[in-house]
């Protein structure tokens, strides 16, 4: 079993650890944090990588995820996001066999900032065919909080996890294995290579069989 936060549109080692597990639980119940991934992402362009961004109401942080607002500005950032990804990938191989996917994500929805990002990683997951049953937190009796606790309530046996995992209580998650995914350099739309761009960029540059094959772990 894997635990992590939903994030927006997430980088390769995200679906490489949902790769490697049966059961992957995306923990909306964990508080927002600002400065990481679960607003936002990264694509490439000719100058490098750009953040997307989904822009938040004042004072969200500690929030549990699954209760942060988005602002409401109309559905500008959204036309914004496709905007950016149509400039950038259109003319990537495999952007047009995909578009119908990302323009249903960018659909405007309720307020709430998990309705895009547990939709863009739900997106991508079809994508690539990953077979791993999703859980969502906030599903799941009492609303678990915590690593320990949402393993009691799914009765996780081992926790598997990258090396960037948060801080785990080692008296109630006794079992961890960390997994390395061996994600090497691919094609990419413009001269030279990225690292830590959505998976997105896999996905229309080298379409989603080379992807899956990208992301084993070791």
């Amino acid at each position: 079993m894997a635990i992590r936060a939903p994030e927006y549109f997430p980088r390769l080692e995200y679906f490489a650890l949902m790769r490697a597990v049966d059961v992957f639980v995306i923990a909306d119940t964990f508080q927002y944090s600002r400065q990481s991934f679960q607003n936002r992402t990264q694509i490439r362009t000719p100058a490098g990588r750009l953040w997307l961004s989904i822009p938040l109401l004042g004072g969200q942080h500690g929030r549990r995820i699954c209760d942060v607002q988005v602002a409401q500005e109309s559905d500008r950032w959204q036309r914004k996001h496709w905007r950016s990804l149509e400039f950038n990938y259109r003319s990537a191989p495999y952007f047009e066999y995909f578009e119908a996917e990302l323009a249903d994500v960018l659909r405007p929805k309720e307020t709430a900032l998990a309705e895009y990002t547990i939709s863009s990683i739900l997106c991508i997951r079809d994508i690539l065919e990953l077979r791993a049953k999703v859980v969502l937190a906030s599903e799941l009796r009492a609303g678990p909080s915590t690593v320990s606790e949402i393993m009691r309530v799914v009765d996780g046996h081992e926790l598997i996890t990258l090396e960037d995992t948060f801080e785990l209580d080692r008296r109630a998650v006794t079992r961890v294995r960390v997994v390395t995914p061996g994600i090497e350099a691919y094609r990419q739309n413009f001269d030279g290579f990225e690292v830590g761009l959505s998976a997105l960029d896999a996905v229309f540059n080298i379409g989603p069989f080379e992807t899956t094959k990208l992301i084993g772990v070791e």
